[in-house]
């Protein structure tokens, strides 16, 4: 009387565990018995594709196709599944040497927190950066991939190499192939998200970062910021076909950009007012003009680069909270920058440039 129940509990988990077969069909051994919508059939286990009675093949999750582990990563197929690994450089998100994706796992790159203190570091980075982005030919194209890749989360190493970036492409923003009326929108659109990806690196949220280098590297590299931009802002400007007044700002930085011909030159004054800063140029003056030739000016207004430019490794204390008995050289205002350039060189002379600052208290 006591053996029945162990026995219907013992028959009980052989039928529940017993599924490998169909009762009219057996099932390859890659397949098991299932009663879907009311109907019994075999069907392949996961991993295979098939009719489950015939042929059950492997799924190959490697295939150019499906694309499994994601990028900077190699699948290897195995029966019945597959595994990543992530390729050098880069390591899986969850630490695992072997990991699938369906975990949310994905590969991420190795980052050498001190690359930026290392100038062999330094240029393999910018190497590998350029080579990822050289085939970017258009240059608005070629700018929202900058900034995607430095909108948060900036390192030491992503400012240096961004900045190295831009001053190796400037002279890739301009428009040389384009119709008269295209050249014009373009130049517009280039603009303004050229400031918008310069933002990136020069708004109040980056100086934490900024910190980490050096004061010495600090103002070497803000400085080839500040050439570049300049030097970028005037070769897409110089793109207009006709005369042309053009501004556009970011959080922490304004663009206005002054474009016209010899005709229009008694009648165009460069100047920009930013915030109670107000910058005015003025040109020789001279009798006749080439009718040929043209202008660009490029005015450029920083709001909060000032302490950057600090020579003190204390730039992110507070004024109050400096040391008085320490000598040193500190910006209390923003910053503006103006560039020009004339079609010929001569065509164009500066008289003078007047600056008025306003300081903060």
């Amino acid at each position: 009387m006591k053996r029945l129940p162990l026995l219907v509990v013992f028959s009980t988990l052989l039928n529940c565990s017993y599924t490998q077969n169909c009762t009219k069909t057996p099932c390859l051994p890659n397949a098991k018995c299932e009663i879907r919508n009311g109907i019994e059939a075999c069907y392949c286990n996961m991993g295979f594709s098939g009719n489950g009675v015939t042929i059950c093949e492997d799924d190959n999750e490697c295939g150019n196709l499906t694309q499994s582990c994601g990028e900077n990563a190699n699948c290897t197929n195995t029966e019945g599944s597959y595994y990543c690994m992530c390729v050098p450089g880069f390591r899986s998100s969850s630490n695992q040497d072997r990991f699938i994706t369906n975990d949310g796992t994905v590969c991420i790159e190795n980052v050498n927190a001190n690359c930026h203190l290392d100038n062999v570091c330094i240029a393999a980075n910018i190497n590998k950066t350029l080579t990822k982005i050289r085939s970017i030919k258009e240059p608005v194209a070629l700018l929202q991939e900058v900034y995607r890749n430095s909108v948060t989360d900036l390192s030491p190493t992503d400012i240096i190499t961004y900045i190295e970036i831009l001053a190796e492409s400037s002279s890739l923003l301009g428009y040389k192939n384009n119709t008269i009326s295209a050249k014009d929108t373009l130049s517009n659109s280039t603009l303004t998200e050229f400031v918008k990806t310069v933002n990136n690196f020069v708004q109040r949220d980056t100086f934490v970062v900024w910190d980490k280098l050096s004061v010495n590297h600090r103002r070497t590299h803000l400085t080839k910021l500040m050439h570049t931009v300049e030097q970028a802002t005037l070769r897409i400007s110089q793109s207009f076909q006709k005369t042309t007044e053009f501004d556009t700002n970011s959080t922490d930085i304004a663009l206005k950009v002054f474009f016209f011909d010899s005709y229009n030159m008694k009648h165009i004054h460069p100047h920009m007012n930013m915030d109670g800063d107000y910058i005015n140029i003025f040109p020789k003056r001279k009798a006749a003009y080439d009718s040929n030739g043209n202008v660009a000016v490029a005015f450029v207004y920083y709001k909060s680069i000032g302490p950057l430019l600090s020579s003190s490794d204390n730039f992110l204390l507070k004024p109050q909270n400096y040391d008085n008995s320490e000598e040193e050289e500190r910006v209390i205002s923003s910053v503006i920058s103006v560039s020009m350039s004339s079609n010929p060189p001569t065509l164009y002379e500066l008289e003078k440039i007047t600056f008025t600052l306003s300081h903060r208290k």
